[in-house]
């Protein structure tokens, strides 16, 4: 299981394209603290987290979790900011 989580991390870092993990939990809405435990494989990432991660990053969870070869694209426009106000809407209600 182990192996999975491990290319899941690989792909996350990919995604971040070379940000901080202190810019990168801005972007997602988390403490830097928890983005660097998930990061840095001290801890699983939570649903919460990659589901984050797809919307700010714009790939598709399947790509993230290793179901698909294709990374994300720079050719949507970045939307990292509605979405983040989407997502924290969202998570409100629960």
């Amino acid at each position: 299981m182990q192996i999975i989580f491990d290319d899941v991390i690989s792909r996350v870092k990919t995604a971040m394209k070379g940000e901080s993990v202190y810019a990168f939990a801005k972007k997602l809405g988390i403490s830097q603290q928890t983005a660097d435990c998930y990061i840095n494989g001290k801890r699983k990432p939570s649903i919460d987290f990659l589901y984050r991660v797809c919307i700010v990053c714009n790939c598709s969870a399947d790509w993230l979790l290793g179901l698909k070869d294709s990374p994300p694209t720079d050719s949507s426009p970045d939307r990292s900011a509605e979405l983040k106000r989407e997502i924290e809407a969202i998570l409100r209600k629960y």
